[in-house]
C-alpha cells in the first residue's frame, strides 16, 4: 500500500471501526471538488487496511473508466500479481 499510488484529486481513507467483538475496517473514497471534498463512495465490513485500500483504489480506477478518463495500468497489474 503506498499513498503515493492514489491519484491526485482522490483521498482514501481506511479506518478501524474499533468494535469489541469483530473489529473491521471501512474506507471511504473522496474526490477533491473545487471547494470541498466529495464523498464518492464509503465500504465497510472489510478485513484488513489492505482489503480496505484495494476496494478504495478499484473503485477508483472504475469511476475514472467510466468516464473514459485515463486508468493506472501498473495499479491494475500490481493488484492482478498480488502485491496488495
Amino acid at each position: 500500500m503506498e499513498t503515493n499510488d492514489i491519484p491526485k484529486g482522490w483521498w482514501l481513507n481506511c479506518t478501524l471501526m474499533a468494535r469489541k467483538e469483530n473489529p473491521s475496517w471501512i474506507v471511504g473514497v473522496l474526490r477533491e471538488g473545487k471547494t470541498t471534498w466529495i464523498t464518492e463512495y464509503v465500504k465497510g465490513d472489510l478485513d484488513s487496511s489492505r482489503e480496505a485500500y484495494k476496494v478504495g483504489m478499484a473503485f477508483i480506477q472504475k469511476w475514472r473508466a467510466k468516464r473514459g478518463l485515463e486508468v493506472d495500468h501498473k495499479w491494475e497489474r500490481q493488484m492482478k500479481e498480488g502485491k496488495f
